[in-house]
């Protein structure tokens, strides 16, 4: 396959576990992991899902690059495997797609190898959001506060392009949001769920929407909807509500942001209610309408 290192061929290679610091080969190429390892395998053992950070050691692969890896090995044929699969090459062609807009990552390449697929994307060299605004435990000061915003609303504009090609990003937290041009920019570390069929429980510990939660959580209720691009309405406002308070967004009503932040404007706060509801359907109509809001909240905090 044609790459922006050339061309990956494939090359049957023994399966290990993937541990920092270990050496993987993807056909001529060679990666060094690093420490950003995660592998978790199918409870019947079918498959084997993988990422992580590396940094190719190849000589024909530019010298300090930083890429990421993820990878399904299908130890045998399984309904999931083959979901896990299909998802990494939609997410190869809507890489190719959004050619690196907003900061998102570039493709690599996509190796296939036998049972193995791998998809090779780069990897900013950025802060991750919980670096730069958190959240602690005590709310934001009304200028990091407004920061925070700006940074948020620029995260908006990216998640706008994927919804517009019929995507969801679904896995927004502070660990995967990078922070660019000195904390200005919040953009998605890489695609996240988009091009992967829904499963119960999906989403990242915390800012998890219902719609992703297992319908017989009693905590969460049964919405009827599945994720979508009101999963990341859902996901940035918990972001955003737990970063400007320090308290996690919980399904019961939560305290209004101004109680945490002076100076921020109720309506706002009511944006950001709706978009924290339990049914999609009640959330702001688009992640612009969340960013316009944003928007003001921040202009609002500038001028206070």
């Amino acid at each position: 396959m044609s790459t922006r290192l050339g061309t990956i061929h494939e090359r049957t290679i023994h399966e290990r576990r993937w541990t920092a610091g270990a050496e993987v080969l993807l056909g001529e190429y060679a990666f060094l992991l690093r420490q950003q390892v995660e592998e978790r395998t199918a409870t019947d053992r079918s498959w084997v899902w993988r990422e992580a950070d590396a940094t190719p050691i190849a000589t024909t692969v530019a010298a300090g690059v930083r890429v990421r890896l993820r990878q399904v090995v299908l130890r045998r044929l399984s309904r999931h495997g083959a979901q896990l699969r299909d998802g990494l090459g939609a997410q190869a062609d809507l890489l190719s797609t959004m050619d690196g807009a907003y900061g998102l990552p570039h493709l690599v390449g996509r190796h296939d190898d036998g049972g193995r697929t791998t998809l090779v994307t780069t990897l900013a060299t950025a802060p991750a959001w919980r670096d730069g605004y958190g959240p602690g435990r005590r709310p934001l000061d009304r200028l990091t506060a407004a920061a925070a915003l700006a940074a948020a609303t620029a995260l908006c504009g990216a998640l706008g392009d994927l919804h517009r090609l019929g995507y969801a990003h679904r896995a927004l937290s502070p660990d995967t949001v990078l922070l660019l041009d000195r904390y200005r920019i919040g953009t998605p570390r890489d695609l996240g769920l988009a091009g992967f069929r829904a499963a119960p429980g999906e989403g990242p510990d915390g800012y998890r929407a219902p719609e992703q939660v297992e319908p017989a959580d009693p905590r969460m209720g049964v919405t009827g909807r599945r994720p979508g691009p009101a999963t990341d309405i859902y996901q940035v406002a918990a972001l955003i509500y737990h970063t400007l308070t320090g308290r996690r967004a919980g399904p019961a009503p939560n305290p209004p942001i101004r109680a945490a932040v002076s100076g921020f404007p109720s309506a706002v706060d009511a944006v950001i209610t709706s978009a924290l509801s339990m049914d999609p359907r009640r959330r702001p109509s688009s992640i612009g309408a969340l960013a316009e809001a944003l928007t003001l909240a921040r202009t609002t905090l500038v001028a206070a």
